[in-house]
């Protein structure tokens, strides 16, 4: 697939519904793992200034019962650099008891490549979050670990 600017939004589109759709849960989450470069990092500008590799972004995207939905409202498509621009809602939505938390307002660059095979793989990421309360992110994390830990105690683990 050619990096055009149509198969960047197609590719980024794809993602998304796939992430809403597999995110979170660690029994469905290695269906992400196509999307993105074995040695791909993340840069987060809302926590500590350090990049995470695969590892610890899965890690990251790891809390069942915990659901969360990334809804974009528009790209922003770099097709010389490749990369895309989202600016993004991201909802945490509490499934046992359905209670969503307020969203936040994101902007993600998203750095695209071709591997070998043609497919288009995700190498690196930068994710900046809205200033708010700074004890509504601790809330966050905290409910995050939580479900994260529970996971882990129940004996959940990664696939393959």
């Amino acid at each position: 697939m050619e990096l055009t600017y149509e198969n960047m939004v197609k590719h980024m589109d794809q993602y998304f519904a796939d992430y809403n759709l597999y995110g979170g849960d660690p029994k469905t989450l290695p269906n992400m793992l196509k999307y993105y470069t074995p040695d791909i990092l993340l840069y987060s500008y809302a926590m500590q200034e350090e990049a995470l590799p695969l590892e610890r972004i899965l890690q990251a995207m790891t809390h069942p019962g915990l659901h969360e939905e990334f809804t974009p409202n528009y790209y922003v498509v770099d097709v010389q650099r490749k990369i895309v621009v989202v600016q993004m809602a991201n909802q945490f939505t509490e499934e046992a008891i359905k209670k969503s938390y307020p969203a936040k307002q994101l902007s993600v660059h998203y750095h695209l490549l071709q591997d070998k095979n043609g497919d288009v793989k995700i190498n690196k990421i930068q994710f900046f979050t809205e200033a708010g309360d700074p004890n509504e992110g601790v809330n966050m994390m905290a409910i995050m670990r939580k479900y994260f830990e529970k996971a882990k105690s129940a004996g959940v683990k990664k696939e393959k």
